[in-house]
C-alpha cells in the first residue's frame, strides 16, 4: 500500500509538468474536408467534430 501511494505521489508532479508544456498548435483554424454530398454520416460526424 505505501509502496503504491509512493509511486502515485512521484507520478502526479511529473504529469502535472508534463500537461503544463502542450504546445498552443494549431493556433489557426481547422479544415475538415467531408468527401461526401451533405447530409450523409460523414457529414454528420464532420459537422460534430467542428
Amino acid at each position: 500500500m505505501f509502496r503504491r501511494s509512493l509511486l502515485a505521489g512521484l507520478a502526479v508532479p511529473a504529469i502535472a509538468r508534463a500537461k503544463g508544456q502542450v504546445p498552443s498548435w494549431p493556433a489557426g483554424p481547422i479544415r475538415i474536408i467531408a468527401p461526401f454530398p451533405p447530409g450523409g454520416s460523414v457529414d454528420t460526424i464532420a459537422r460534430l467534430l467542428v
